[in-house]
């Protein structure tokens, strides 16, 4: 995929016309992670926004005694870097690794500012990407204060449903790292699945779950 095309193909350059003259060659460049290869560090400055063009990475935070949290997995199209770039911390808050051999294009940080400038389009798309992730931010601190754990994964599945717009929603994550996003244990989160299961709420299957009755699991949450 060469670089005009990865521009049209991103939601951030959506309805810009021909976003590749915003730049200059020596604004952007292509990389290439292996599987398990580290992305960046925490602490690392962020220089420039990241692009998935192919392959998939992992946002995690790794804690003294070595523990590993995964936070967040992203995919083909989406991005990274976004929310640092305007703001006057310039390091990464969390460890980047990839999931498999994975290829990101890489802006600029000083080039993308200066398009923004020159685009209201790409202003608009820029803005919208920011305040989507406020959004998620916030939808996450409300799951977190949630009281039990039951209404946590209803709303881990429901947050599932809304995005991929199915009754049979993928899920990427196995429940080590649900239990890490969701502020729980492996056991609890494998013992509270399995009472779901058996009330005929959800069917559990790895990397899918079918949600057998939709408005008891909103219903949860009300």
């Amino acid at each position: 995929m060469d670089f005009q095309t990865a521009l049209i193909k991103n939601a951030l350059f959506k309805g810009v016309d021909s976003p590749e003259k915003l730049f200059n060659p020596s604004d952007w460049d292509f990389k290439l992670y292996d599987s398990g290869e580290s992305v960046a560090s925490t602490f690392d400055d962020c220089l420039n926004l990241s692009i998935i063009i192919s392959g998939s990475v992992e946002i995690q935070n790794i804690y003294p005694s070595g523990k590993i949290s995964s936070l967040k997995k992203l995919y083909s199209g989406d991005l990274f870097g976004e929310s640092i770039i305007p703001g006057r911390i310039h390091s990464y808050p969390s460890d980047i690794v990839a999931l498999e051999p994975t290829r990101l294009l890489l802006i600029r940080k000083s080039a993308l500012l200066e398009s923004i400038k020159r685009s209201d389009v790409l202003l608009d798309n820029y803005v919208g990407l920011l305040s989507k992730k406020l959004l998620m931010m916030n939808e996450k601190i409300k799951m977190l204060s949630l009281e039990t754990l039951r209404k946590k994964i209803s709303w881990f599945i429901l947050e599932m449903y809304y995005e991929q717009n199915s009754l049979s929603v993928a899920n990427p994550y196995n429940h080590d790292e649900m239990a890490n996003l969701l502020g729980s244990q492996r056991p609890s989160i494998s013992r509270e699945i399995s009472r779901m299961q058996k009330e005929g709420l959800i069917e559990y299957k790895r990397g899918t779950i079918n949600i057998k009755n939709l408005n008891k699991l909103k219903g949860l949450l009300r």
